[in-house]
């Protein structure tokens, strides 16, 4: 559950990073373009510290909740960026879900696995997301070309963005226990 959670935070990831500015520039001009995506990319820096506080205030669940939520919010309203109105919320959702692809990775892998396998997981979690980055923007771009319109990716992409949320919740509660019962072997090996 977390692997395929993270392939498609990763895929939802890129293929808003890949496509937003096209969509942007195409439903509303290349300087309002250029705005959304300066919008998104300052936003971003105060979306990661907001994530990260999340975290440490609230837990890990909080920050799963918010980050995957806040980015299905964001092909919400993307569904509508013809509208200027929405295409600037989901510019300001986007940069503050985008740090679903640099922040809750890490998190989510030290809450799930001991220190001593932290690295080995990173690893493999962090090839899962990459492999997502990589087709995100292909996938947006294909369904595109096919269509003649964003819609149906950014609807795909609004299922994917809540299928994390469905994904991670569980894979964080199954490893709980899991952790709970390896410290009580260790425990009585002591």
């Amino acid at each position: 559950m977390l692997l395929i959670g993270m392939l498609f935070a990763g895929l939802v990831n890129g293929g808003g990073l890949g496509q937003f500015p096209r969509a942007f520039s195409l439903a509303h001009g290349a300087v309002f373009g250029g705005l959304l995506i300066s919008v998104y990319s300052l936003v971003g820096i105060f979306g990661k510290l907001l994530l990260g506080w999340l975290n440490d205030t609230f837990g890990i669940k909080v920050a799963i909740i918010y980050s995957a939520g806040t980015l299905s919010l964001v092909f919400f309203f993307m569904l509508f960026s013809n509208q200027l109105w929405a295409a600037f919320v989901a510019a300001i959702l986007y940069g503050s879900a985008n740090a679903i692809g640099t922040v809750v990775g890490p998190l989510l892998v030290a809450s799930l696995y001991t220190v001593e396998n932290y690295g080995d997981a990173y690893g493999i979690i962090q090839s899962a997301q990459q492999t997502g980055m990589t087709f995100g923007s292909i996938t947006v771009a294909t369904l595109f070309d096919r269509t003649g319109s964003y819609q149906p990716a950014w609807l795909l992409f609004l299922v994917l963005a809540a299928a994390v949320l469905v994904l991670w919740l569980p894979a964080l509660k199954l490893s709980q226990k899991y952790l709970i019962k390896q410290k009580e072997r260790e425990d009585v090996h002591a």
